[in-house]
Parts: structure tokens; sequence; C-alpha cells
């Protein structure tokens, strides 16, 4: 299992759980549950560090899963009472965000400003210098 317990079950997807996390049962009664780790992908994506959107080290090959890129990561948790911290498992979205950011956004817009005032003063500036008519003969 995920937190070095032997598991007396085959690792596999659970459905039991809302973000579907490949567990396998640590008892041999059939009770406990452990997230686990179950990757049939090829060797080449095993040996690729992939990160999630929030430049979390995945844990697993980023995969789709209901339409979303997504990998299992680890952070710790702390816990205050306990003043003890332990490693948590999640989901975090890895595959490309589909929204436009608003920095994006406010990025392009600038640069086409920009570009305008640049253009508009340089036009300006050539507009406004007198034309001098250069002697073409040698006196």
């Amino acid at each position: 299992s995920s937190s070095g317990a032997t598991c007396y079950s085959p690792c596999q997807a659970s459905t039991d759980s809302e973000h579907h996390h490949y567990q396998c049962y640590t008892d041999q009664s059939h009770e406990q549950r452990e997230d686990c780790g179950y990757w049939y992908v090829a060797r080449a994506q095993k040996e690729a560090l992939e990160y999630t959107n929030d430049d979390q080290v995945c844990a697993g090959p980023c995969q789709e899963v209901d339409g979303d890129q997504v990998c299992s990561y680890v952070e710790w948790e702390w816990n205050e009472a306990g003043q003890v911290a332990s490693l948590e498992m999640s989901l975090g979205f890895c595959g490309p965000q589909k929204k436009m950011s608003w920095t994006t956004v406010g990025i392009v817009i600038g640069c086409i400003v920009g570009a305008v005032l640049v253009i508009g003063l340089v036009a300006f500036f050539v507009s406004r210098r007198k034309y001098a008519q250069a002697s073409t003969r040698d006196y």
C-alpha cells in the first residue's frame, strides 16, 4: 500500500472513494483499505517526471479520468492537536489548462495597445518632419 502495509487483495480502482484511487485491503478480513500504486503504462511514462498544474510532483502517471487529465500526488498534512505530520494522497489536474487566465489576456491586450502607440508615435514624428529638397547638381 502507499503507507507500506501489506496488501491482502489485488490493487484495483475503488469505486467507493470519490476520486477512484487504486486501493487494496490491508487486513485479512478485507475491511481496511489503503491507496496503492497500480500502473499499466508505457516505460517512458514511468521514467518521466510529471507535475500537477499547481507544481506538485505526480506520484503516478498523468491519466484521463472523467475527461480530465489527473495524477496522484502526496503532501504533508500537519495535525496541530497531535503535533504530527502525515502524508496524504490527493488528485491534481496535470493536463493543459483549458481556460485562458486573465494574466494572459492582459498581456496580449497590453502588447496590442503598446504596438499601436509605437506605430502612432513613429507616424506622428515622420509626418512633422519638413521635406528638404536635395540638390541634384554639383555647382
